[in-house]
């Protein structure tokens, strides 16, 4: 949306780079003694993908993929049987002991922002204290820091008094098993933490939730109250 957003600014210039939503999807199967995996398997990558890839999550679950899709929609995340059937024979030629019957568990697509370039588009409009990141793909979480501190030094240039950085301090999250119970037990998939009320939306969460395996496995003794 950033490409809109620009767009629409007034006193801004477009962007001059082209938005172009990327489709990834994805499989989920269940972990066994025979199929767990200790560290993720990956092709070599290419100019345009990493590949896809078979890791395993902290729920004992294994995932397969992503692919890398160019799509019109930027809002079309239903799965596509022909990429579930290839994406489950990528699977069996990594783990052959795979069943990929029985330890299925779900299937899910998700939407990145790619462009035309390779790199993440960061611009800045001095004239109207304007900064836009864009095509910040899942990498962008490894480079989260790095970007962060690259827009704080562009706004530097901008504003009048930058303020100091400040500390932030964070606040612990619940002990995992009671937040899988609370999502259990509600009707909306959500889970309360520090008094407010969270919406659980990404479907390996959500699958290691429901399965109650690995870490969000119940502690032995533990009741509600």
């Amino acid at each position: 949306m950033a490409d809109v957003v620009q767009t629409e600014a007034p006193g801004v210039k477009p962007p001059h780079w082209r938005s172009i939503p990327r489709r990834g999807q994805y499989r989920v199967f269940q972990a066994d003694e025979l199929t767990f995996v200790t560290r993720p398997i990956m092709p070599i990558p290419t100019p345009r993908t990493k590949g896809i890839f078979v890791f395993s999550t902290l729920y004992d679950q294994i995932v397969v993929g992503p692919t890398a899709q160019d799509q019109i929609s930027r809002h079309d995340i239903s799965p596509d049987s022909e990429t579930s059937d290839f994406l489950t024979g990528y699977a069996l030629r990594v783990l052959p002991n795979l069943d990929p019957i029985y330890q299925h568990v779900g299937h899910f697509v998700g939407v990145r922002p790619a462009t035309n370039f390779r790199d993440y588009q960061i611009t800045m409009t001095a004239e109207r204290n304007w900064i836009t990141t864009a095509s910040i793909r899942s990498t962008g979480l490894t480079a989260s820091l790095g970007i962060g501190r690259h827009v704080i030094d562009l706004l530097r240039n901008i504003l009048p008094f930058p303020k100091p950085l400040e500390r932030i301090r964070t606040t612990p999250l619940p002990e995992l098993h009671k937040m899988t119970e609370q999502y259990n037990n509600s009707e909306d998939g959500c889970v309360l933490i520090h008094g407010f009320l969270y919406k659980v939306t990404h479907p390996i969460t959500q699958f290691g939730f429901q399965a109650r395996t690995g870490i969000a496995k119940p502690v032995k003794g533990w009741s509600k109250r």
